[in-house]
């Protein structure tokens, strides 16, 4: 017991909840740095944990590849349009446009960058928003 009277005991702090707008943020920066790896290297890819049963029947945690889907799509010769998205839905930037348009892949790891930027800023929490509702 001598040991423990060299500490000083003090009441625990409440447990303080997270913003749920710097999770929103945090989830769609999560999303987008996936988009700028898959941009700068097409063989990107996660791996995910994913119980299998072997072929004794004995559940075996396994890590399998995370299907990821591309946010953007080639226009034209060297052209790329990008559309965010936050869940299944786009994100609409302007009314009836919800995509970003970017010259050759340097300028779509740019475009992405500067969507991080912005997210990071909550310049789109008021879009992310209103696709909650």
């Amino acid at each position: 017991m001598t040991s423990l009277k060299t500490l000083k005991f003090t009441e625990a702090p409440a447990q303080l909840k997270a913003d749920p707008k710097e999770q929103r943020r945090q989830k769609l920066v999560a999303q987008l740095e996936q988009q700028k790896h898959m941009v700068i290297d097409p063989a990107y890819s996660i791996m995910q944990a994913k119980w299998t049963k072997d072929e004794t029947g004995n559940r075996v945690k396994t890590e399998t590849p995370k299907r990821l889907r591309r946010w953007w799509h080639e226009v034209g010769q060297d052209g790329y349009v990008l559309c965010v998205r936050y869940g299944a839905k786009p994100i609409e930037f302007e009314k009836g446009k919800a995509a970003v348009a970017a010259v050759g892949k340097d300028g779509l790891v740019k475009v992405i960058e500067t969507l991080i930027a912005a997210t990071k800023a909550g310049e789109l929490d008021s879009l992310i928003e209103g696709l909650r509702k």
